[in-house]
C-alpha cells in the first residue's frame, strides 16, 4: 500500500505569515489613527474659520448700518479705548419691516475674547451680551480714517470712516471696515 503524504505548512512558514500579517495590521492601525487625528484637527480649524467669518460679517454689518453724527449727546461711533468700540446703528423692526429702530452696539475685548452687547435705544440696561469669538490673543480696535463730512454743528465731533481691528501680538492680522453705506 502506498502511503500518501499529506502536505502542510511548517512552523517557520506559519511564523513568517504571522509576522508579515502583524506588520501590515500595525501599519493600517497607524494609518487610521493618523486619519482620526487629521480629522479632529481639520474639524477644529473649520469651526474656528466659521466663528471668524461670523465675527467678520457681524461687525461689518454693524458698521455699515451705523448712523453718522451725534446721538444722545455722544458720537454715534466712538472708541472708548482700544478694547471698546461703540456703534449706534439701525435695525429693522420685527413687527413692521418698514420701520427701523435705533440700537447701540458695544464691541469689547476681554482677555482675547470678543463680546458684542446690544442695548435698546434710550435704555442703558444690557439687552443681549454674547461671546462672538475667542481668539486667545490680543485684539484692539483702531480708527484708521476720519470722515471729513460734517454731521453736526459741534466742532470737535470726530466721525470715523474706516475702522480696523488688529488681532495678535507677533503675527498681526488686520481687518479693515468701511463705516456707513457711503
Amino acid at each position: 500500500m502506498i502511503k500518501k503524504r499529506l502536505k502542510g505548512f511548517s512552523l517557520i512558514e506559519i511564523i513568517v505569515v504571522i509576522s508579515i500579517s502583524s506588520i501590515i495590521l500595525s501599519s493600517l492601525f497607524y494609518l487610521f489613527s493618523n486619519i482620526n487625528i487629521l480629522n479632529k484637527f481639520t474639524t477644529a480649524k473649520t469651526e474656528k474659520s466659521i466663528e471668524f467669518a461670523y465675527f467678520y460679517h457681524l461687525i461689518r454689518n454693524d458698521l455699515s448700518n451705523s448712523v453718522p453724527g451725534i446721538i444722545n449727546n455722544e458720537n454715534s461711533i466712538y472708541l472708548k479705548d482700544q478694547n471698546n468700540l461703540v456703534i449706534n446703528r439701525l435695525i429693522l423692526n420685527n413687527k413692521n419691516p418698514k420701520i427701523k429702530n435705533l440700537i447701540k452696539i458695544k464691541w469689547h475685548n476681554e482677555n482675547g475674547k470678543v463680546f458684542r452687547t446690544q442695548y435698546s435705544f434710550a435704555n442703558i440696561s444690557e439687552r443681549n451680551r454674547k461671546l462672538i469669538i475667542d481668539v486667545n490673543d490680543k485684539v484692539s480696535f483702531k480708527m484708521e480714517k476720519i470722515n471729513e463730512q460734517r454731521f453736526s454743528n459741534v466742532e470737535d465731533v470726530i466721525t470715523p470712516s474706516v475702522i480696523s481691528i488688529e488681532i495678535g501680538k507677533n503675527k498681526i492680522k488686520t481687518l479693515t471696515f468701511k463705516v456707513g453705506n457711503s
